[in-house]
């Protein structure tokens, strides 16, 4: 959907990438949410009744600091965080921060 938006739009200036970050190198499940908001869907499992376990699909991720060198970027100034209940995962894969700003959306568990 996203890379679609940035085609539709002629976005030059931002790529999507087929993966998500956390704390470590590898795959989660994605719980994606049958309500009509795919922006909802989420690497936690929320307690909503959004999502259910035949909800999900297997999705790579990356810590921050394997997606900073993957993809060659030489400075980060902000960090935008918003992924429906794993933000302290992310924020524990920056290690160190990469940006000295980090702007983070939280969901109580």
């Amino acid at each position: 959907m996203l890379r679609d938006n940035l085609l539709e739009n002629d976005f030059d200036n931002a790529v999507a990438i087929n993966a998500g970050l956390s704390i470590f190198n590898g795959n989660l499940q994605l719980f994606v949410n049958k309500t009509g908001n795919l922006g909802a869907s989420s690497l936690s499992k929320q307690e909503t009744g959004e999502t259910n376990s035949d909800d999900k699909i297997s999705t790579a991720v990356l810590n921050s600091d394997s997606f900073i060198a993957n993809n060659e970027i030489e400075q980060v100034d902000f960090i935008k965080i918003d992924v429906e209940g794993h933000e302290v995962e992310v924020i524990e894969g920056c290690n160190p921060p990469p940006a000295p700003l980090i702007g983070a959306e939280m969901v109580r568990k």
